[in-house]
């Protein structure tokens, strides 16, 4: 595991363990809910992004999808 957000929040969490004398269980408690924070959020997003991407069928704004009935219909007026 790389710990990106753990690493990059040590360093005040750090300073705010020394200054409020916590123990190292605090330390390790925060830095670990800091991380499953920032991991949920990154899922989240990462669904929303696929989610976006796998609407069917994709209209362009302002045009009415058509069903395969609606098209054999124009074939066959056209006829």
């Amino acid at each position: 595991m790389k710990l990106a957000t753990s690493r990059r929040t040590a360093p005040e969490v750090l300073l705010t363990a020394k200054t409020h004398r916590w123990t190292p269980e605090e330390v390790v408690r925060t830095l670990v809910e800091t991380e499953i924070a920032a991991r949920d959020a990154s899922n989240i997003r990462t669904r929303r992004k696929a989610a976006a991407r796998s609407r069917w069928p994709r209209v362009a704004i302002g045009t009415r999808p058509f069903s395969i009935l609606s098209r054999c219909a124009v074939v066959v007026s056209n006829s």
